[in-house]
Order: structure tokens, then C-alpha cells, then sequence
């Protein structure tokens, strides 16, 4: 284990170990989720200076803000680090990074601080846009992230954008989610495909977190684009898993899932069916060792 600076580290650190058996390791996962959230609080919550520090990433300046029923810190949970530990170990092998339903940039400011690669930050709420540019420069790094205020999908147009007042991580593009909880209001945002984002010289790997729009801009790539790409993506719903299982066969690529210790899905119930079962990352190229050891 390296020597760590903080918490963060060690949690980093223990990533492999802990997540290549997520259920013998089940007990000591909910621990150290329940001793993150707590140190989240502590570190960026309503009362804190609003920063934390990583090894091979200095200081990251992440001040409090409230989505409404979420808050801020809910960017540093356990699953989010299991991204962050992916990220440190695979960015330098690529040119460019694409966060993908941004939020407030901190997977953009995450990637800008591991890797030298080029990063684009793509997020359809002006607000929340807004609100990303203001890290961007704390954390000094506006000339270095490409800002794109647009959703990404499978056109490029314009889309109505559903807030969800209560909780605007799960804002959306009108008709992409079934069930929404609590008071909306509708405004027009720019729409661009997804595909628009992918280097067409070097390797690009993106985090796609779209809100039921990840079937609709992943299915959208050619299958050369898979040559030279690869995504971390959380999946909406048992829809959402069974059409991007079935993209994926269709296009002889691997979907490594987290609900199964990031083993090869073989059928689509292997495959998260909702946020909270983790993520997936599918590549045509990529082996587990690649990214998890």
C-alpha cells in the first residue's frame, strides 16, 4: 500500500482489493461507505473550509452546494472514489476524457489532476454549468477544461430539459425517465450527439451519467468509434441494462459490471438496473486488470 496523505488515499488504495469481491466484501464496503459519507460531511459540508486533498492530486477546492434533498458532498460517496481509483490507474493511456453529464465538473477536475490528457465537460443545466465554471477557476483550471453548456444524446437540436426542483441531479431530457419524484419545471436546452465528443485521432474515455439519455447516445457510435473508445456509464433502469447489453453483443465488446465484482456481464441481469447498484465500463479492448488492480 503506498504511503497516504489523507483518508481519500487510503480509500483509493483499497478500491482493487475491496471491490474484487463486492459480495465477500459487502460488510466492509457499507463501513467504509458509512465512514466516507461521515468524512464527506466533516470535509465539504455546510460548515467546512471545502476542500480535500489527494496524493497524486494536490489540493481540490469543492465548496458546499445543495441540489435540494442532495447535497454537494454526495459527489465523494464510495461509488464516485471506485471511479476516481479507475480514473488514476487508466487516463494516462488516453488523449482525452469526456464527463459526460458534468454536474458541478468534479470527475472533470478529478481527471485534469491525474492525467495530462485534454478534458470536455458537457452539462445541460445552465445552473449547474454555471456553478461548475466557478470550480473550474477556483481549482485553476478554466483554461485547461473544455465547457460545453448542451446535453448529449443522439442528435444534434434542441430538447425540453426537466428540472427536478427537489433534487436537480436527476434533471433530464423530456421523456428519457418514466418515474420522477417532486415538482418539475421544463425550459429548451442545445442538444448535441454524443459522438460529436470523441477524438477521431487519439483514445478517448468518458464517464456517461445521463439520466435515462445513455442508451440513446451510446447506441448512436459506429462500431469503429469502439476502436478507440471506452466509458464508465451508470445505467437508469432494467430497459436501459437490457439495450445496452444487447448493443454490446451486437458489437463484440465487453461490459464489465460492478454489481458483479466488475466481471464480464453474460447476460443483462448481470448489469446494474438502477443507479445505486454501481456502474459499468465497456470497452472493446480493455481487460479487468486493465483498470481494476
Amino acid at each position: 500500500m503506498t504511503n497516504c496523505r489523507n483518508s481519500y488515499d487510503l480509500v483509493l488504495d483499497l478500491v482493487p482489493a475491496l471491490e474484487s469481491d463486492v459480495v465477500e466484501h459487502a460488510g466492509i464496503i457499507r463501513i467504509i461507505s458509512d465512514f466516507v459519507d461521515h468524512l464527506n460531511f466533516e470535509t465539504l459540508g455546510p460548515n467546512s473550509k471545502g476542500y480535500f486533498e489527494l496524493t497524486d492530486a494536490g489540493k481540490i477546492h469543492f465548496p458546499y452546494y445543495s441540489f435540494g434533498s442532495v447535497k454537494s458532498y454526495f459527489h465523494l460517496e464510495y461509488r464516485e472514489l471506485v471511479l476516481f481509483a479507475i480514473y488514476r490507474k487508466i487516463l494516462r493511456r488516453y488523449s482525452r476524457f469526456v464527463d459526460v453529464g458534468g454536474n458541478l465538473g468534479l470527475h472533470s477536475i478529478i481527471a485534469s489532476k491525474f492525467a495530462n490528457c485534454e478534458v470536455h465537460y458537457i452539462e445541460p443545466d445552465p445552473v449547474h454549468y454555471i456553478e461548475a465554471s466557478e470550480r473550474f477557476s477556483l481549482n485553476d483550471l478554466e483554461q485547461d477544461i473544455f465547457q460545453h453548456n448542451v446535453a448529449a444524446s443522439n442528435f444534434d437540436g434542441k430538447a425540453n430539459f426537466v428540472r427536478v426542483v427537489d433534487n436537480t441531479t436527476g434533471s433530464h431530457i423530456e421523456g428519457n425517465k418514466i418515474n420522477v419524484y417532486g415538482p418539475t419545471e421544463t425550459l429548451k436546452v442545445q442538444v448535441s450527439r454524443f459522438s460529436n465528443f470523441i477524438s477521431d485521432t487519439g483514445r478517448t474515455f468518458a464517464k456517461v451519467d445521463i439520466e435515462g439519455a445513455e442508451v440513446d447516445a451510446l447506441i448512436d457510435l459506429s462500431n469503429d468509434t469502439w476502436e478507440r473508445f471506452d466509458c464508465v456509464v451508470e445505467i437508469t433502469d432494467t430497459n436501459s441494462a437490457k439495450l445496452i447489453f444487447a448493443m454490446a453483443e451486437s458489437r463484440n465488446l465487453k461490459v464489465y459490471s460492478q454489481k458483479t465484482s466488475w466481471s464480464i456481464a453474460r447476460k443483462y441481469e448481470d448489469l446494474p438496473q438502477r443507479w445505486d447498484e454501481g456502474s459499468v465500463l465497456i470497452s472493446r479492448t480493455l481487460n479487468r486488470d486493465d483498470f481494476l488492480s
